[in-house]
Parts: structure tokens; C-alpha cells; sequence
């Protein structure tokens, strides 16, 4: 059985009511799995509060807000306030086998719920995914002038990871074979000078 989302639809009324995913910084892949685990967890946690007009609505639009905590404590205290007033939430404490070193709380997912009821969240800034530290030099020039000393296919890929390439195969080998070539160069250049 499949089931398409269409939020294009416009849902008068409907974006009043969301899903707050609440999580720690972390790479975007783990950050899509933690947020997806709160996001069933809490919509069980709504659907066992038994308040279908909140979910009916909700299911219009399914409003998702990702943001951002500082710490899992923070997480665990947010969980503590909002689950003693009764609003529905799942915390996500990760086993810690991949990107954790240990286990450790990941997520939050709150509601769905009227925004009204969760003024706590305002607080909170909307989540932007952690890039993976590549070791990169904070900027291209500097990625360059390492290049010189480096490998220029690695520094070429290096590149590529930091700027979320994602194409495919083809087009990215002649990418990485034009940045190559142009370190190469820029390497003959300096050798020559």
C-alpha cells in the first residue's frame, strides 16, 4: 500500500497545527533518521492521547518544524515540561554504534500540536544540519594551497563532500577530473614561477 503527501494544497487553517522535531546538532543523514524516529514516536504519542480533531487537522498539511537544541538535557527538561502538561512527546536517545561515541539523546518530537499550546519552542532556532568535519581549511583558497601539498584527486573530492555534491557518476568524475586538472595546473604554475 502506498500513500502520496501533497502539501500543496494551500490547508486553510491547518499550518496552526505542526510537528516540532527538536534536535542536537548532528551530521544530515543521522539528523533525518533521529527526526524521523520522533516524528512517529510522537504522532503515536498524539494518537494515544486520543485527540482526533488536533490529528485530523494535522494530517491536512502534516507541518513539520525542525529545531534546533543546544544539549539532550535540554531535550530531556523540554520533554519534562511539555509531557507534564500533557502534550504529546517522543525523546530519541540514539544507541550511540555510529555517529555517537555513546548513547545519547538525539530528538525530541512534540505533537502534533495547536503552536498555541507550545510557546516553549519559540525559544529555539530553526535546525540547520551539521556538516561533517572534512578537515577542510576554512576557505576554497585554502583548500588550494593545501592541494599543492596534497594529493589533487583528494583534495578534488575533498571539495565535492563539502559542498554536498551529489550528482551522479558521470557528471561527478568529469567534475572531479576538472578540479584535478585545474590543481594540477595551478601546481605546474607555481613549480614554474
Amino acid at each position: 500500500m502506498a500513500a502520496d503527501i501533497d502539501g500543496s494544497n494551500g490547508g486553510a487553517g491547518t499550518r496552526e497545527v505542526a510537528m516540532y522535531l527538536v534536535l542536537i546538532a548532528m551530521p544530515a543523514g543521522k539528523a533525518a533518521a533521529q527526526a524521523a524516529h520522533a516524528a512517529l514516536g510522537a504522532y503515536e504519542a498524539a494518537a494515544a492521547a486520543n485527540r482526533p480533531e488536533v490529528l485530523a487537522a494535522w494530517r491536512e498539511m502534516q507541518t513539520k518544524i525542525a529545531l534546533r537544541a543546544p544539549s539532550g538535557n535540554v531535550l530531556m527538561r523540554l520533554r519534562e515540561t511539555l509531557s507534564g502538561r500533557g502534550v504529546p512527546c517522543c525523546l530519541v536517545r540514539d544507541a550511540g554504534l555510529t555517529v555517537f561515541k555513546e548513547p545519547t539523546l538525539t530528538a525530541l518530537g512534540v505533537g502534533p500540536v495547536p503552536r498555541s499550546e507550545v510557546p516553549e519552542l519559540r525559544k529555539f532556532q530553526v535546525y540547520r544540519a551539521a556538516r561533517p568535519d572534512l578537515g577542510l581549511p576554512a576557505d576554497l583558497a585554502g583548500l588550494v594551497a593545501a592541494a599543492y601539498r596534497d594529493d589533487p584527486g583528494e583534495a578534488a573530492r575533498r571539495v565535492l563532500a563539502y559542498a554536498g555534491c551529489d550528482l551522479p557518476d558521470p557528471a561527478r568524475m568529469r567534475l572531479l577530473e576538472g578540479v584535478a586538472a585545474l590543481v594540477r595546473q595551478l601546481q605546474a604554475e607555481r613549480a614554474g614561477a
